[in-house]
């Protein structure tokens, strides 16, 4: 990535993620920098955090969150240990998974370590039927944002990723809500490419709406930490050039910068 944009990977998972193939820290912060970087962020599942792996990934959690009688493993206390380790020049945060409820899946004690938080849905109930009703769960995914976003949140991680996984197109009365819900909440919109196809128009209304956007590689693997050639690509169909960046990106607090020669 071109240096002088100071472009920022504000979603890197871990070896502590159970999707990810062969994270490692020490080679994600000489990755970053090689790449171009300016900085990145560390943000694992906090439900993964929290869960084994059949009770996350079966969603057995999202009934009852952090109350949820069984599935208990945690091990927020060893990621903290290792992440730390890398802050700075990494950031330290979290992508937060939120219950049926929008409750966040992080203890506050945990969560105030944090310097980025992410939020993310990946799962709605009415997605679950066999012919879901599409507005339904457009105004349940608002729903849980709006309990959410009151926990205080900086980005909302792939916004249209549970929709499309389901192959389902990115839904139109879906987009002004949501913008004006990321507005009122001073949160910021990602871009990502990991599975999921952002629009240009959700991507101009946002900077019309002043919500601010995130380039996020969403790092499962070594080779995807700072991919934000189809993010600049994105930017430039949209009539946005480099120069534009700086107004339209998010700003990273205060330590995010790696150290580059310049």
């Amino acid at each position: 990535m071109p240096p002088e944009l100071e472009l920022i990977d504000y979603h890197v998972h871990t070896p502590y993620a159970y999707c990810q193939q062969n994270m490692d820290p020490e080679l994600t912060t000489q990755l970053a920098k090689e790449f171009g970087l300016a900085g990145f962020a560390f943000t694992e599942h906090s439900g993964q955090l929290y869960f084994d792996g059949p009770t996350f990934w079966h969603a057995e959690f999202m009934e009852n969150g952090l109350e949820t009688d069984h599935g208990h493993q945690n091990r927020m206390p060893d990621y903290l240990k290792l992440a730390k380790r890398y802050c700075p020049p990494a950031l330290l945060g979290f992508e937060m998974d939120c219950d049926y409820q929008g409750r966040p899946v992080i203890y506050p004690e945990d969560l105030k370590h944090a310097q980025v938080r992410l939020a993310s849905v990946h799962w709605l109930e009415e997605l679950k039927k066999e012919e879901p009703d599409i507005d339904l769960a457009c105004h349940e995914m608002l729903r849980r944002l709006s309990v959410m976003f009151e926990y205080g949140v900086d980005i909302l991680a792939h916004p249209f990723r549970i929709f499309t996984r389901t192959e389902t197109p990115e839904p139109k009365q879906l987009v002004d809500p949501l913008i004006e819900l990321l507005r009122k909440h001073n949160v910021a919109a990602e871009i990502n490419f990991h599975n999921q196809i952002t629009s240009e128009g959700f991507i101009k209304k946002c900077v019309d709406a002043g919500v601010k956007l995130t380039f996020g590689s969403d790092s499962h693997n070594l080779y995807e930490v700072g991919e934000h050639y189809p993010h600049l690509q994105l930017m430039n169909r949209c009539g946005y050039s480099h120069s534009d960046l700086s107004h339209i990106l998010y700003k990273a607090p205060a330590g995010a910068e790696l150290a580059h020669d310049r």
